[in-house]
């Protein structure tokens, strides 16, 4: 009797970064009914301090970019022209501030937790170039579709493996790099690993 009088205990708070830690983002960069890149991020991909404790609650050194995967297109690769001809449209409309031709290019962002095989669509955007910058704001058709808690942002970025004698690919390869960023309701950008962990465990 004592026992069951006795108050219950807290409930664990959930370690939402640890949980972030278990996801993985499969990125898709389309162009009308064209797959024209596809690129999964997880953990390893994470950059220095987004996962860590201490980034929490405060910006990491790369904020806001969160993950950011390197791919090399060796010369005569299918694929290079694809990257080329989205990487050029971004960079272009992004000159232009024409938001319109970015338009012509949609991603699409599902999270991934191989453990559960759970998968979830995200609210998604799209930027030129790997790096975000920290004023920028996040312009994404997901706002338009009603009430969202974030919107997970990919961004993709090109450039010439440069000649090297260490180099250990050909002359005229190319760096692709992919990238994800999280933004929130009012278009700037989340703080921290705990925050985006709150917002995609809301989604669940």
């Amino acid at each position: 009797l004592p026992r069951l009088a006795a108050p219950p205990e807290p409930a664990k708070s959930l370690d939402l970064t640890s949980t972030l830690s278990t996801w993985h983002f499969l990125v898709e960069i389309w162009r009308d009914d064209r797959r024209l890149w596809t690129a999964s991020l997880g953990p390893g991909h994470a950059l220095p301090g987004f996962l860590s404790s201490e980034a929490e609650a405060q910006e990491h050194v790369a904020w806001p970019t969160c993950y950011e995967r390197l791919d090399v297109m060796l010369p005569g690769e299918k694929r290079r022209s694809a990257v080329a001809g989205v990487v050029a449209g971004l960079s272009a409309a992004a000159d232009a501030q024409d938001t319109s031709k970015v338009a012509q290019h949609v991603a699409r962002i599902i999270a991934v937790e191989p453990s559960s095989g759970r998968m979830l669509p995200l609210p998604a955007g799209l930027f030129a170039g790997s790096r975000f910058k920290a004023e920028a704001r996040v312009r994404s058709a997901a706002f338009s579709k009603g009430p969202v808690l974030f919107v997970a942002v990919a961004g993709l970025g090109a450039s010439h493996v440069l000649p090297s004698p260490k180099a250990q690919y050909p002359a005229g390869s190319l760096e692709v790099r992919t990238s994800l960023a999280f933004a929130g309701p009012d278009g700037c950008w989340l703080n921290g690993a705990s925050s985006t962990a709150a917002s995609l465990a809301a989604l669940l």
